[in-house]
């Protein structure tokens, strides 16, 4: 049995500002902070989110906030919104997508158009490669899986499925069902 997979990564995103927000909660000052979700393969599952600091009173906060999402996947898209949360409840001032070919490979670094009134939102995506940390790191459809590299021997267990060896270029694997 042969399975073509794609490899799994670390990404680091940097949330770093924002400019041309506008100011949505009239009764009170404005608490704005951004959720960074990842969108599994495209779809709507979420295999990670990370929510910002609030910032007070400034419709063009800093944040500088980074953070680490692994696993992450080829075909997982970044999903930012910005959300003002106010006495009332949340308002979300604007989204944006990433997308997995924008960031992969060689990262992404600029301002996203955030909603229709002219905000953006400046990220940097950074893809840090799980063959450069010394594993192999694979992904199915259903989802990743980490393996540790042995030469010539098994090498590790992806649900049920003996790995028996990796091709690191051709990102295959090359399996036996543990009933053989």
């Amino acid at each position: 049995l042969s399975v073509n997979v794609a490899p799994a990564h670390r990404l680091k995103v940097t949330i770093e500002k924002a400019k041309g927000l506008t100011h949505m909660n009239h009764l009170v000052g404005d608490s704005i902070y951004v959720v960074c979700e990842g969108k599994v393969n495209g779809k709507h599952g979420r295999q990670f989110r990370h929510q910002t600091k609030i910032v007070r009173d400034n419709l063009d906060p800093e944040w500088q906030e980074t953070v680490e999402f692994e696993p992450w996947c080829v075909g997982d898209d970044l999903e930012f919104h910005i959300v003002d949360e106010g006495m009332l409840g949340l308002k979300t001032e604007g989204s944006a997508i990433l997308y997995s070919d924008e960031v992969y490979p060689l990262g992404f670094s600029g301002d996203l158009e955030i909603g229709d009134r002219g905000a953006l939102l400046t990220v940097k995506v950074e893809p840090v490669f799980a063959m450069d940390r010394g594993l192999g790191a694979f992904a199915l459809t259903s989802g990743c899986y980490t393996v540790s590299p042995r030469p010539q021997s098994s090498v590790g267990t992806m649900k049920g499925t003996r790995v028996l060896s990796i091709e690191k270029e051709a990102m295959t694997v090359i399996a036996c069902d543990d009933n053989e």
